[in-house]
């Protein structure tokens, strides 16, 4: 019986090991995951860091704590994704200046995912719905860009405040030569 009980007890050491609770840092600080994570997430959450970054040797799981929950990162730098990304989830939204993401998304359970990158992305990494690749995304070379990417995996551009800036000035130009034109 003590045979049995150590056996019991060196498995449940083992488990509890395998996979720990992510504790998101503080806001506008740093997050590097070289191990694999558990990441509980509320619906409407937003995680504001520095940057995200996860190595080859680690990942994330992330649940939702209610049906359906949504969530959001938003990184002031970039989002690094080397490792995985099991998202358990309804909607995730990864929002940074810079994406690179070149290990495995698994999406589970019919979500869907949202890149939003401000100035670069490079997705050469692996996707998979349920676990499984989709046969009309074969793995490819480079990066991927919005029309090649599948439909529960959107690349979404937001324009710059100074695009915004740009284009009242031109409007503004514009009016102001058509006045000048038909007075």
């Amino acid at each position: 019986m003590n045979i049995l009980k150590t056996v019991l007890l060196v498995n449940l050491a083992l488990l509890s090991n395998l996979s720990h609770a992510l504790v998101m840092p503080a806001a506008g600080s740093s997050l590097i995951v070289d191990q694999r994570e558990t990441l509980y997430v509320n619906d409407g959450d937003v995680f504001d860091l520095s940057s995200l970054s996860i190595t080859s040797s680690g990942g994330i799981d992330i649940f939702g704590n209610t049906q359906n929950a949504s969530f959001s990162i938003v990184a002031n730098s970039f989002i690094n994704i080397a490792g995985y990304l099991n998202l358990f989830v309804s909607d995730t939204t990864l929002h940074a200046n810079e994406i690179d993401f070149s290990g495995i998304l698994n999406i589970i359970g019919g979500g869907r995912i949202t890149f939003i990158p401000k100035n670069r992305m490079d997705f050469s990494g692996s996707i998979m719905f349920d676990g499984v690749s989709p046969p009309s995304f074969p793995p490819q070379e480079g990066p991927l860009i919005g029309p090649q990417l599948p439909p529960k995996v959107i690349l979404s551009a937001v324009p710059e405040a100074e695009n915004y800036v740009l284009l009242l000035a031109g409007l503004s130009i514009i009016g102001m030569a058509r006045r000048r034109h038909s007075a």
